[in-house]
């Protein structure tokens, strides 16, 4: 396989105490710096979310699976209409008859535009490279119909994007890898009734004679690294007796693993193995696959139900995305009637690994072939995750809507206990997290992590003497949020159920030792078993149940499946987003007969005034049902309505006011139904209030973390000078916490001044740690700030994927990695922005004037004029004047103008770029760099650049290599119509774009020559003012001025007494080399103020007249004078054009 152009982390979902990470590789070396640049992404690898090899790409047309419900819809509506029966016209309606024939022709239609679609990429892509061990030698990886509709390829992310383009795909996906959640145990969900031992009625088959529930004729699909079909517990089974179809236990199965192990550079070194045989190489997949159905000398829950093996995650627990939807769709069409996967993705959070590229939701590729599976009518039991305790921390594909996402608890009473250690010696790595320092509950313990002087240390197991049915405190918890693909916010209510996931004893592979990842993970039994924890182990739990249910009801749906866990769990009285509907029982889960189906949807945020709550509620005995909210924490619940109808999918309840909901505070939904025998099921969901604050000061802002969701806007300016004393010393706590900013803050162009924050340890600072999807930051200055942090840092925000609209921003912002003076990361919008003051780094790694990092994300109609300074020299360094490093992102109609000082990677636009598109943008920043030093971009790769240019000075120290006036160094880029000025930067070589003299760069014709845009985009102004006669851009400014930032700051009494001063503000338009009066808006108004008052001009502006009636060039001139008629100060904005 080629090198992954950018590699993801996966770890498993083991509790190891470590995650496996990979590292980033290099996109090409021959004339790039960017194997150092991967140094960088892996030191911020915790918010840079860039594991992935190639992308999937999804078609529009539905998979086949999908299909086939809407054409049996269709069936059933048309059953008995009139034209169905006449014969000419029948085939064009779907019918019972007609159904399998139409099912095909659907098929078959969509192998067409596989084949299409293929032959369209190819043409539009023609470099593709064949896939790692690809039997068929074409260039497609995997492909999918039934579950998923679409291929994986293995391309670089500037095919990707030209690929998205191409008529019949839907969405491009980072192809990112998934990993295993891996962190006794049948009797507590059988009431302490053994492995096997269940009757039909839920009680003990060997007292009452009645039949055994074993799972018999059940079979459950592992996906997982494999199983060992070799091991007792699971079939003793020869590779021979597996690949001839003679195992009892384990009886097919394959392996999708297309590189089993990557070297430190992204290659795979251990390519391609056995197509046919899913042995596994890590443990991990062997150890659910026992603990669902294993028959040895430890049973399954289910030891009498075969299982189905399907290898997806290579010997360190990770898989590409790509080969877990394969495993599913291969899965489906084998016939499995469960599918348990023990794995995921950890992006619930905006710490995981996946954030600002992967966007994990319901309707994310892995997520919808799940669901698709249980369309299909197999049922689908996943793990949650190992990300806990803090909420929102499910990731795919647990929060698939209609899979059953398990949470884990403890199966006993655990206490702490002492381990001997030798007295001063430091304890071993894989104790770290469970004893000593880290666990201060002896106090021998020493700080440093040594054994304390009495020779023993008190270690833990997860939690602080854990109890029977207590939730781990790694199991993931909900609720789930996403953004959708319109820019709503949606919430879900998960986990479902919860299951025994800690020191769980089953099958081990030969040769592997857990022990060197979590000392708690040792044998028991024997050397063939071993204690394992995770939501990993609990999953198999809940699959092994429902194969018991299945084989006791085979007719059941897996709707019907999923309701019966819900409402026949124990409740173990915790918030329902840790516990879902609690403990599941499989004795009350026999004893359940009849079932209705119960489900709530999500829901919106904001929601709307007047809600329609949709869901269903459907079975052949309904009697009613009611649906209730309540205040989270809150004891009584609240009637919102009652109905008797069926509903599938549809109104539950309508017009539902949320007018009451208090602002910010989660509301939890509870959707009751009952049957004729008496018995109730239930689903929850959530629902978000939203508020409407004022801020008027420095505490308020700060306040602002009480209520995420909030609605907020400035009453006037805010002077947070105080903060310099907060927190003993660390200032101002950045708004957030571990959770995103996912509410609105209008400025209304006032602004925040003097905010402080030093917390030189901290990640994502700024006023905002975290700025959410859909979230909105617009119309205020924050200014005099002084921020230092670790990374990302920035003076408004550490970390933003929303839109930060119309802000000026200025300031001091220091810290180690991702460093800029508005924001440390966007994989956002920033539009209409401004940035001044001084960044500096001391990390060597992406510091700009504007943004630190650019992820995936956008610059539009923004400057920077900041200085940017690396410290200390680096290997590479990444620094640039508006942006240090961007990966995947636009700039367009953007500019730098201040200094920026480095060693290597140094740019007056970028530091460094990786597939980025760059347009009508332009650098006149005075530049001192080294190597892979360039006017606008230093290092670029695989880069888009039209239309943009640099006219600044280039300064190099010795020994400079890679320099250019344009492009320090490039690297399949595609550069046109760009120049710089030779003269000016002294620089005649460059990796791309066109040297010009000062004199032609000043000529409108040596653009409009190269089709620049000087009717919409550009302008040149003859005279030389603006923009010392280089082409500048036309701001969107509309007829109304917009107030320059100098402007809309204060004017300070220099007088020692009080006095009265009068003001005058002129619209002044420019006539070549001078200035005339053009508009009169404040004329001699009298103002009174006392000394170190300040004078508000954005406050005088309020309901001014400041409209121009035709196109032109203008300043706003402001004149004080005190009572004798003399001029105290006097001040001009910049230039502002319409």
């Amino acid at each position: 396989m080629k090198k992954y152009d950018l590699i993801v982390l996966l770890g498993f979902l083991l509790i190891f105490g470590i995650f496996f990470v990979g590292s980033v590789s290099a996109f090409n070396s021959e004339e790039s710096s960017i194997g150092n640049f991967q140094e960088v992404l892996s030191s911020a690898s915790r918010f840079v979310g860039l594991n992935y090899s190639g992308y999937i790409v999804e078609f529009d047309s539905l998979p086949i699976a999908q299909k086939k419900i809407e054409l049996e819809s269709s069936s059933k509506r048309n059953e008995g209409r009139f034209l169905t029966k006449i014969p000419v016209i029948n085939n064009f309606f779907v019918t019972s008859t007609n159904l399998d024939s139409k099912l095909l022709d659907y098929e078959n239609q969509i192998n067409l535009e596989h084949e299409k679609i293929k032959n369209a990429i190819f043409r539009k892509v023609p470099l593709l490279t064949k896939p790692v061990a690809s039997s068929s030698g074409e260039f497609v990886s995997n492909e999918y119909t039934f579950v998923f509709n679409g291929i994986s390829l293995d391309i670089t992310d500037g095919q990707a994007k030209e690929i998205e383009k191409i008529k019949g795909v839907k969405k491009v996906w980072p192809n990112v890898y998934v990993h295993a959640f891996l962190e006794n145990s049948v009797p507590l969900i059988q009431e302490g009734i053994a492995s096997g031992h269940l009757d039909v009625d839920g009680n003990d088959c060997g007292k009452t004679g009645n039949k055994c529930l074993t799972g018999k004729g059940v079979k459950i699909a592992i996906i997982d690294t494999g199983v060992d079909y070799t091991h007792p517990d699971l079939g003793s089974c020869t590779k021979e007796q597996f690949l001839g179809g003679k195992c009892e236990k384990v009886i097919g199965g394959h392996n999708f693993v297309m590189c089993n192990e990557l070297d430190g550079e992204g290659n795979c070194i251990s390519p391609g193995i056995d197509e046919e045989d899913p042995m596994d190489d890590m443990g991990h997949g062997t150890h659910v696959a026992a603990t669902a159905a294993g028959d040895g000398i430890l049973k399954g829950v289910a030891p009498g139900a075969q299982i189905l093996a399907y290898k997806v995650l290579n010997s360190d627990g990770a898989g590409a995305l790509s080969w877990i939807i394969a495993g599913i769709e291969q899965a489906v069409k084998d016939g499995a009637d469960v599918i348990s996967m023990s794995l995921g993705m950890d992006c619930g959070t905006p710490t995981s690994y996946y954030y600002g590229v992967f966007s994990c939701n319901p309707e994310d590729p892995i997520s919808q072939a799940s669901d698709n599976a249980v369309d299909a009518g197999t049922v689908v039991v996943v793990a949650a995750g190992n990300s806990g305790p803090a909420e929102q921390t499910i990731g795919s594909p647990g929060l698939a809507r209609n899979v059953i996402t398990v949470g884990a608890v403890y199966e006993k009473d655990y206490d702490d206990f002492f381990v001997p250690c030798v007295p001063g010696e430091k304890l071993p790595s894989n104790m770290g997290r469970f004893c000593g320092s880290n666990y201060p509950y002896s106090d021998t313990n020493f700080p440093d992590g040594k054994c304390g002087s009495d020779g023993k240390v008190l270690c833990k197991y997860f939690d602080d003497n854990p109890r029977e049915n207590q939730i781990t405190s790694f199991s993931s918890r909900g609720p789930v949020f996403w953004t959708d693909e319109n820019g709503g916010y949606k919430a879900l209510a998960k986990p479902d159920v919860v299951a025994p996931g800690a020191m769980v004893c089953a099958a081990q592979l030969l040769g592997t030792d857990f022990s060197q990842h979590n000392f708690l993970y040792t044998s028991c039994k024997d050397d063939r078993h071993v204690l394992l924890a995770g939501t990993s182990m609990a999953t198999p739990h809940v699959s092994g149940v429902v194969a018991l249910l299945l084989e006791n009801n085979p007719s059941l749906i897996p709707l019907e499946v999923k309701s019966i866990l819900k409402n026949t769990a124990d409740d173990i009285g915790l918030n329902f987003f840790d516990q879902g509907s609690g403990l599941v029982n499989v004795v009350s889960a026999l004893k359940s007969t009849k079932t209705l189906i119960v489900h709530l949807d999500e829901t919106s945020y904001p929601p709307p005034l007047i809600m329609d709550i949709i869901g269903t509620v459907k079975g052949s005995e309904l009697q009613k049902y009611e649906l209730y909210y309540k205040l989270k924490g809150e004891v009584n619940w609240r009637l919102i309505c009652s109905e008797t109808q069926e509903v599938d999918d549809s109104v539950l309840c309508g017009d539902f006011d949320t007018s009451s909901l208090q602002g910010g505070e989660e509301y939890l939904l509870k959707l009751l139904a009952s049957n004729n025998k008496g018995d109730v099921f239930s689903d929850f969901g959530l629902i978000i209030g939203v508020k409407n604050y004022v801020l008027r000061t420095c505490e308020d802002l700060q306040n602002i973390k009480k209520d995420l969701y909030g609605v907020y806007s400035l009453a006037g300016n805010i002077d947070c000078s105080d903060t310099k004393d907060w927190n003993n010393g660390k200032g101002f706590e950045p708004i957030g916490g571990d959770l995103e900013f996912k509410g609105a803050l209008d400025g209304k162009g006032y602004e925040i001044s003097n905010l402080y924050i030093n917390r030189p340890e901290e990640s994502d600072l700024g006023l905002f740690k975290r700025i959410a999807s859909n979230s909105n930051v617009e119309n205020f200055d924050i200014i005099d700030f002084d921020v230092t942090g670790k990374f990302p840092v920035g003076g408004l925000v550490g970390l933003n994927r929303g839109t930060i609209d119309g802000v000026y921003a200025g300031g001091k912002v220091s810290g180690v990695v991702g460093v800029g003076i508005l924001a440390g990361y966007n994989s956002g919008l920033i539009i209409n922005s401004v940035s001044e003051g001084e960044v500096s780094s001391t990390g060597g790694g992406g510091s700009g004037g504007l943004v630190g990092f650019l992820f995936t994300g956008t610059v539009d109609n923004s400057s920077s004029g900041a200085d940017v300074v690396q410290f200390i020299p680096r290997e590479a360094d990444y620094v640039g004047g508006l942006v240090g490093v961007n990966a995947l992102g636009t700039i367009k109609d953007s500019y730098s103008y201040g200094k920026v000082t480095g060693f290597d990677n140094v740019g007056g636009l970028l530091g460094v770029s990786s597939s980025g598109k760059i347009s009508n943008s332009y650098s006149l920043s005075s530049i001192v760099g080294k190597s892979f030093s360039g006017g606008l971009i230093g290092d670029s790769i695989s880069n888009e650049v039209t239309s943009s240019y640099f006219a600044g000075h280039l300064f190099l120290k010795s020994s400079a290599e890679h320099v250019g006036g344009l492009i320090g160094s490039s690297v399949r880029d595609i550069i046109l119509d760009s120049f710089w000025d030779t003269d000016k930067s002294g620089i005649l070589i460059s990796g791309g774009g066109v040297g010009m003299s000062t004199i032609e760069m000043k000529e409108k014709n040596t653009f409009s020559n190269a089709n620049w845009d000087f009717g919409n985009i550009w302008r040149i102004d003859k005279s030389g003012i603006i923009n010392n006669g280089y082409p500048y851009l036309i701001k969107s400014i509309p007829p109304a001025l917009k107030l320059d930032p100098l402007l809309t700051s204060e004017i300070l009494s220099f007088m020692e007494d009080s006095f009265d001063l009068s003001l005058s503000i002129v619209i002044q338009k420019s006539y070549g080399n001078s200035w005339r009066d053009y508009r009169e808006i404040v004329g001699n108004e009298n103002y009174s103020i006392s000394p170190k008052d300040r004078l508000n001009l954005a406050e005088i502006f309020n309901n001014k007249n400041v409209v121009v009636s035709e196109p032109g060039i203008y300043r706003i001139s402001v004149l004080v004078y005190d009572s004798y008629g003399r001029v105290v100060t006097s001040r001009y904005t910049g230039f502002v054009i319409v």
